[in-house]
């Protein structure tokens, strides 16, 4: 990629804005947590890869330590969007590194009906005809007929023995695709996820209770993400008070080194230890 292009008006707003952000809230606080060393590649899946933006910003982050970028985007807007930063050179000698798959994870393979409201979205919602915000609702007014598969699945038959990230933005069908993936997680292959809740679970009627319980049933640390200058922070139990019904937020599970019956309040200590200084 040349600098005039990325200081170009097209791309100006993407490398001075948005990439930092997603480095710096998202991805670094993901690599606080698995470490920065790695002996062999990382495998990296991208659920809801939209434009490509978040995994463009990964690489910019840690390029030389990513192996595979699986990417599940199924609108057409989005994937042309992806091919022209992948036509324009801002990947760069990673290009090659990126899989794309024009179609979305679930908890079942088929197909269904996805709402969105323009060709190029970062709202279209399998299960919601509305984006809700806290101050406005965006009707999600067209539909289209998208295929749908397990990540369970797309492993198997792709020889991905292991996952060290996942990431998933897919405005509320989140838990549908961690319950397509519940034979990675049971036999200890996903090592951390990122994950979006809000606004978005009403319509499936999924509660942040449901992440919290599949991820401690796994033996997986829940954690608090996302939040400006803060590492990511261990959730020691559920509390109604993280539900979040009007602001969407980010949450991250880890898969935990330690036994999984190690109480978490140890993790918790462990945690708060250096900040409190003894």
């Amino acid at each position: 990629m040349t600098p005039q292009l990325r200081y170009s008006n097209k791309y100006r707003r993407t490398f001075a804005e948005i990439v930092p952000r997603f480095q710096l809230l998202e991805i670094e606080p993901i690599f606080k947590e698995i470490g920065y060393t790695h002996e062999t590649p990382l495998t990296v899946v991208d659920v809801g890869a939209n434009g490509g933006i978040w995994s463009l910003a990964l690489l910019q982050h840690s390029g030389p330590w990513i192996g595979k970028i699986h990417m599940f985007e199924p609108m057409e807007g989005n994937l042309a969007s992806l091919r022209q930063v992948m036509k324009d050179g801002l990947y760069g000698e990673h290009v090659d590194k990126l899989v794309i798959n024009e179609y979305a994870l679930s908890d079942d393979k088929g197909s269904v009906e996805i709402h969105f409201e323009n060709d190029v979205t970062g709202l279209a919602s399998i299960d919601s005809g509305t984006a809700h915000f806290p101050m406005r609702n965006i009707p999600l007014d067209r539909t289209r007929s998208i295929k749908t598969d397990r990540l369970d699945t797309y492993c198997a038959e792709n020889g991905i023995e292991s996952i060290d990230i996942l990431k998933i933005d897919v405005e509320g069908h989140e838990l549908a695709v961690l319950k397509g993936a519940e034979n990675l997680f049971r036999e200890n292959r996903v090592k951390a996820v990122a994950y979006e809740i809000g606004p978005h679970q009403m319509a499936r009627r999924d509660f942040y209770k449901d992440f919290f319980e599949f991820f401690e049933q796994y033996g997986y640390t829940n954690l608090r993400y996302r939040e400006p200058g803060w590492k990511a922070m261990p959730i020691p139990e559920y509390r109604s008070s993280l539900e979040q019904f009007d602001n969407v937020c980010m949450r991250m599970a880890v898969r935990t080194e330690k036994p999984v019956d190690a109480p978490i309040k140890e993790r918790v200590k462990a945690w708060l230890k250096p900040k409190l200084g003894r």
